[in-house]
């Protein structure tokens, strides 16, 4: 169980990263559901390429 929650915070931290950037990018302070939603599609596409 302990590998699955380092595995699960790992995810969550990368996540929220792209999230902040996201918004940053888009000059605001607060990240919204949407920043949230780019991180993940962000991040899955680049895990699918990385199992290639």
């Amino acid at each position: 169980m302990a590998l699955l929650r380092e595995y699960l915070e790992k995810v969550a931290k990368e996540i929220a990263l792209e999230a902040v950037e996201a918004s940053r990018h888009a000059n605001r302070k607060t990240v919204t559901d949407e920043d949230v939603k780019f991180a993940i599609s962000r991040l899955q596409r680049t895990y699918m390429l990385q199992s290639l």
